[in-house]
């Protein structure tokens, strides 16, 4: 990882034994001539089947998404700061020429402005539960599968109860 010449993180904990995960900040067009390196690099054992997932490298793009209200978000010094999720990954900074997991301050995530791509509202959907949803071009000969489903599942009903019926019978005879 180091001949890429690029900051990285290798975690201490891998989640798995045939895989390794590392992270690398790589400038978007750096990734196919890393990816290159990386493949030529690879030491693949004899009798490994070329889509083999578990043989080689391969480098995949990481964004994290912070899914919090928009009343915890606070604005401090030009930086935005938040406490992230349970699962949420706070990222990584580069220091010293080296990739780190970014620090919580206080328990808050602070990020830099430029380090946020995009920032999107949600708001939750609400249907009336007393009201109607109508599906638009759809017409009642368009759910015969759903009707044919639905027959299936009682046939399979139907010969439960009758086996169990029959099982109820032969016991009592």
């Amino acid at each position: 990882m180091a001949a890429l010449g690029f900051p990285y993180y290798a975690p201490p904990e891998q989640s798995s034994s045939r895989f390794y995960s590392f992270y690398v900040r790589l400038p978007a067009g750096e990734r196919e001539s890393a990816q290159a390196k990386l493949s030529v690099a690879a030491v693949i054992p004899e009798g490994a089947k070329p889509a083999d997932p578990s043989v080689g490298a391969v480098i995949l793009p990481w964004i994290t998404s912070y899914p919090v209200p928009a009343s915890d978000i606070t604005a401090e010094g030009g930086k935005f700061s938040f406490v992230p999720g349970d699962n949420a990954k706070p990222g990584f900074d580069v220091q010293d020429g080296k990739l780190v997991p970014r620090p919580l301050q206080g328990g808050k995530l602070v990020l830099d402005p430029g380090d946020v791509r995009a920032v999107r509202l949600e708001r939750p959907v609400v249907v009336d539960p007393q009201g109607y949803v109508i599906d638009v071009g759809v017409r009642p000969r368009d759910r015969w599968l759903e009707v044919a489903m639905w027959c299936l599942v009682l046939l399979v009903v139907g010969w439960n109860v009758a086996s169990l019926v029959a099982g109820w019978r032969a016991r009592r005879a």
